[in-house]
């Protein structure tokens, strides 16, 4: 089965890898081999397809010009994507942004966290590094940290940049933790950010609250680049278990007023009640927002080849009006 497999594969243009790891070896010490097999899969598709490694069967692109197809491809999304968020500020030339996708597939199988269930995976860390990249950020905050995954991506793309770190109580053993970080159990919006510089300064927020919250937070602050996870649309709610309501997709939703019902089932019945007036004074601060593009290099470059676009992802940059009471001249 496995020669059929493979001799199918090779007429595809692919090669596929079988290996079998010792049976007391165990996903938290992968020995180098299995490495180089995650670096190799990782650096074409970003996902891993195999989750579990003991099982062995693990299979990766390996054609040269397929290769630099996917780099060109992630190297044009990020192009699109990272030029359309941050104008009319910065525009950043092809040949940079090609750069940082070459930095991110370098670093990306070094990572703490091999499979980061619940947190960040390939997608989310790509866009946060190439953001953090372009941006050059002096001032970084998190709120939501998890294990710190996207805590070490922040680190690698700005490692000069003041970060800071807040979750309401941290994982017991977190796998990146650098001491140049301040780390902090409590909300953000209790921290004395001081003078915010809005146009070198990011937050990303990972934490489950309020959207439209945040937003009003971030702006009363003095920031202008935000990035959220979890922009779930209204129609997609029931997806997670962790309530986010409004997200900023539905900030913009035009059937999103007040005393609309929300309703959907997730572990039991759920429910909640529109407040359209926060809704309104969160939409009047972004001067504009996107959800990033999925990246998914294989099937992007078929996409492409049919005149499509890639799917969006629940990863949105948000840009907010200038303004606030911690930014210069405030």
């Amino acid at each position: 089965m496995k020669h059929l497999i493979r001799k199918l594969l090779r007429r595809l243009g692919y090669d596929l890898i079988w290996f079998e790891p010792d049976s007391k070896q165990v996903s938290s010490s992968l020995d180098a081999k299995l490495r180089e097999i995650y670096r190799a899969h990782d650096l074409l598709s970003g996902t891993v397809i195999c989750t579990d490694p003991r099982t062995g069967n693990i299979s990766y692109l390996k054609t040269p010009f397929l290769v630099e197809e996917v780099v060109e491809e992630m190297s044009r999304l990020a192009l699109e994507s990272v030029n359309a968020c941050l104008s009319p500020y910065l525009q950043m030339p092809p040949e940079t942004i090609r750069e940082y996708v070459l930095e991110f597939i370098d670093l990306y199988p070094r990572r703490p966290i091999a499979h980061n269930v619940g947190g960040a995976t390939f997608h989310n860390c790509f866009w946060l590094y190439l953001m953090c990249r372009c941006i050059q950020p002096t001032l970084v905050i998190e709120s939501g940290v998890w294990k710190g995954q996207t805590s070490w991506v922040i680190r690698q793309a700005a490692p000069d940049a003041k970060l800071h770190c807040f979750e309401i109580k941290f994982p017991s053993q977190l796998a990146f933790r650098d001491e140049a970080i301040g780390y902090h159990e409590h909300d953000w919006s209790e921290f004395g950010v001081g003078n915010v510089d809005p146009q070198r300064s990011l937050i990303h927020f990972d934490d489950h609250v309020n959207q439209a919250r945040r937003v009003e937070e971030a702006h009363r602050r003095g920031f202008m680049h935000l990035l959220f996870d979890d922009n779930f649309p209204a129609y997609q709610i029931h997806k997670d278990t962790k309530l986010i309501v409004p997200t900023i997709d539905m900030l913009f939703d035009p059937r999103i007023k007040t005393g609309v019902r929300l309703d959907w089932f997730n572990q039991g019945d759920q429910s909640c009640t529109i407040d359209e007036t926060s809704c309104l004074e969160a939409r009047g601060l972004i001067a504009k927002w996107q959800n990033f593009p999925t990246v998914e290099p294989e099937s992007q470059a078929y996409k492409a080849r049919l005149g499509g676009h890639g799917a969006n992802s629940k990863f949105a940059y948000v840009q907010l009006e200038p303004g606030g009471d911690s930014a210069p001249g405030h």
